[in-house]
């Protein structure tokens, strides 16, 4: 069963602008995600957190939070180097 991406308002907003490079990335690490929503790194001070790279040479990272029991994934913040 594939989890569902949602965005946060913060996540929404560090979306604006992004590069077209930047926004193809964040489409297929949302397909990656929902597949495999535990690949990202869990935050050591906030184990609730988890990040990913993503983009062909990582310059994006992208900070989520899972709900497991409603199978959501929550992106917090993105960002894009």
């Amino acid at each position: 069963m594939s989890w569902v991406v949602f965005y946060s308002e913060r996540a929404q907003l560090d979306c604006d602008g992004l590069p077209g490079e930047a926004l193809a990335a964040l489409g297929e690490l949302e397909g990656q995600l929902s597949e495999h929503p535990f690949l990202g790194d869990q935050n050591p001070n906030d184990r609730l957190e988890r990040s990913v790279d993503f983009g062909k040479q990582g310059q994006g990272v992208v900070t989520y939070t899972l709900d497991e029991h409603q199978q959501e994934i929550w992106f917090l913040g993105i960002i894009w180097c």
